[in-house]
């Protein structure tokens, strides 16, 4: 299994403490985790176009739990970068789609039992997993993308802030779907722009060819996050 170097440098520095720099994973916050990242939007996107049938969950209580995995240590399904990734094209890595399965099922029996906060947070963690495997780079690994991977999310976590302008959210409706499944599609779409997106950024840095992959990257990732909260 090859060694995610990046990922494990940049997940360690968050799970050292919780009041250290926010890390890579698309990101949580450009002043830190609890404020709004990358991983908020997802949640927030997810749950707004859901609208009533979202009106269970506890988005405070969600949201802070959206950057648990990377700021948390000892959460089974979570806490371990191995849970942030899916890699089906060198030797198999990764056990995103496991986590998201995992995590929405605990989700749906707390909410099942009237626990609505507990099922909130299993919701905000479950979002998270999901959402990494939209980002192209957390489905291969070449020495290039090592390089750049954290300056990326970095980027790309400073403009979800003003998402309303640079990452508008359409809502395709709601797609019946299983955790496990989706999970891997969204990581194989994913994978299919990770070469552009590398090469990209590499060469040019936030180029608006980088913008558009980046843009699709979010609505998908959203979208699946949509389908499976609706079913919880």
């Amino acid at each position: 299994m090859r060694v995610r170097a990046a990922m494990v440098m940049a997940l360690s520095v968050v799970l050292v403490a919780t009041s250290a720099a926010p890390a890579g994973a698309w990101s949580n916050g450009i002043d830190g985790p609890d404020t709004y990242g990358t991983h908020d939007w997802f949640l927030d996107k997810a749950a707004t176009a859901l609208g009533a049938r979202a009106g269970w969950l506890r988005m405070g209580v969600a949201l802070r739990a959206t950057d648990d995995p990377d700021t948390r240590d000892g959460l089974d399904h979570a806490s371990s970068p191995w849970w942030h990734v899916w890699d089906e094209w060198g030797s198999t890595y990764g056990g995103a789609p496991e986590a998201v399965q995992v995590w929405f099922r605990r989700a749906q029996r707390r909410h099942e039992a009237g626990r609505d906060r507990a099922a909130s947070r299993a919701v905000g963690i479950m979002a998270h997993m999901l959402a990494d495997v939209a980002n192209p780079m957390h489905t291969d690994q070449t020495d290039r993308e090592e390089s750049i991977h954290s300056s990326y999310e970095g980027v790309v976590d400073s403009r979800s802030e003003r998402s309303d302008d640079i990452y508008p959210f359409t809502f395709d409706g709601i797609d019946g779907t299983r955790p496990y499944r989706r999970t891997v599609a969204v990581a194989r779409q994913a994978h299919l722009v990770y070469g552009d997106l590398v090469r990209g950024y590499d060469r040019n840095g936030y180029t608006r060819r980088v913008h558009r992959i980046t843009k699709r990257q979010l609505q998908r990732g959203a979208n699946a996050l949509a389908d499976l909260l609706a079913r919880i």
